[in-house]
């Protein structure tokens, strides 16, 4: 069953000169616009780069769900659509969530009818020129089946191309719990600090076996909140890792409403208007995670940030493009979630076009950039191998994202 089924995702690239045509044809059709800045040129790298030409490569960017996480109800989109959509955005990369554990075998092995729909769906968005960002869905059973499983990822997608980065686990949480009652940090399906950093301790060894020079993403403990990132423990001499984290705040705009969210729906009417106390209450969930990657020299990915179509056009308009311009004011590249849902889309899969005010929230027509706004103690430096001495300062040595092309 399962073969059969991912045997149709492996006849999706037959059909993409029919695919592409009629894309094309609807987005005109309903005034989508094509890109303003190619995506491609300069943007997925073809050799090993090092992390931060990597983040730059990340850049501007879109999740999207397809086939691959979807399950019976679930919104999804065509791999060979939401490529077409993405590079006709201007954007740059996507981020792929992949629910490995959920296609594991009883022997613990991931099912290679699976794997291969994987490796099929990158395929297509690489030869899109696009930036992959292999977000691993996974509940964590244990740290050391959280390590098998990437014993068994790590070679199988040793062969993708530079442009491919592994993130290790999306908001990492334990197998067979119930979802916590956000942003209650006491649930005890959250995986913290110490069981986190235990468990990236335990798998970055596991990859780099058959990736040495691979873009590692990593997050931060406490359901990718940015407050958390500062709690990380990453090693010294692997400057091939981009941390990432993810930014809902404040919960009551961004998730009124939410269906899976208990108690959401007293937080309906909710609105955000980009006042200064907003602006600033948003920079301090966010300030503590610019300084701690400024002096440790790692690179940011902000790898989610959306609100749902419960908090009103305005207000999410202001949100996103607020957040967005914060944080390339600081050099995070940044993946919106997400392409193409009904409740957190910014295209309309229904119609074929782009929710306009959205879109332009995102990739605004004239680019008019924030200032930096993280104040930082002190002079960043960069991290040095075991055993040398640290004083470069962390500037010299990054590679700012350029978010216009």
């Amino acid at each position: 069953m399962r073969a059969a089924r991912w045997g149709n995702v492996r006849r999706h690239r037959d059909r993409r000169g029919l695919i592409a045509a009629a894309l094309a044809a609807t987005l005109v059709l309903f005034g989508g616009g094509w890109p303003r800045t190619d995506p491609i040129a300069g943007a997925a790298p073809a050799t090993w780069p090092d992390a931060h030409e990597a983040n730059a490569a990340i850049g501007r960017g879109v999740e999207i769900v397809t086939e691959l996480d979807a399950v019976p109800g679930s919104e999804f989109i065509d791999v060979e659509v939401a490529a077409d959509v993405a590079v006709a955005g201007g954007f740059r990369s996507v981020r792929l969530p992949v629910p490995f554990t959920r296609y594991l075998e009883p022997d613990g092995t991931v099912d290679p009818a699976f794997l291969a729909a994987v490796e099929d769906e990158l395929a297509v968005l690489t030869d899109h020129g696009l930036t992959v960002v292999v977000s691993c869905s996974c509940t964590i059973e244990s740290i050391d089946a959280f390590g098998a499983l990437w014993a068994q990822l790590a070679p199988a997608l040793a062969d993708q191309p530079p442009s491919v980065y592994f993130e290790l686990a999306n908001e990492p949480v334990w197998h067979g719990t119930d979802s916590p009652v956000i942003p209650d940090f006491g649930a005890d399906n959250i995986l913290h600090a110490a069981d986190w950093n235990q468990a990236v301790a335990t798998v970055l060894p596991t990859v780099r076996a058959s990736n040495p020079e691979r873009i590692v993403v990593v997050t931060g403990p406490d359901l990718s909140f940015p407050q958390a990132v500062p709690e990380l423990v990453l090693p010294d001499d692997d400057r091939h890792l981009i941390v990432t984290f993810h930014q809902y705040q404040p919960l009551q705009f961004t998730h009124q409403g939410a269906g899976w969210l208990p108690g959401s729906d007293a937080w309906l009417g909710t609105t955000w208007s980009g006042t200064a106390a907003e602006i600033d209450t948003l920079a301090g969930t966010m300030e503590a995670a610019v300084c701690w990657a400024a002096q440790h020299d790692r690179p940011l990915f902000l790898g989610e940030f959306g609100s749902l179509a419960t908090g009103g056009l305005a207000s999410r308009v202001a949100w996103t493009e607020t957040v967005a311009r914060m944080a390339e004011a600081e050099g995070i590249s940044w993946t919106y979630f997400e392409l193409s849902s009904d409740g957190f889309g910014i295209w309309d899969r229904h119609v074929g076009a782009w929710r306009t005010e959205l879109y332009e929230a995102l990739m605004p027509p004239v680019d008019d950039p924030m200032a930096p706004w993280a104040a930082c103690a002190g002079t960043p430096t960069t991290t040095a191998p075991a055993g040398t001495a640290s004083t470069t300062p962390a500037a010299a040595a990054t590679v700012t994202p350029t978010f216009t092309g």
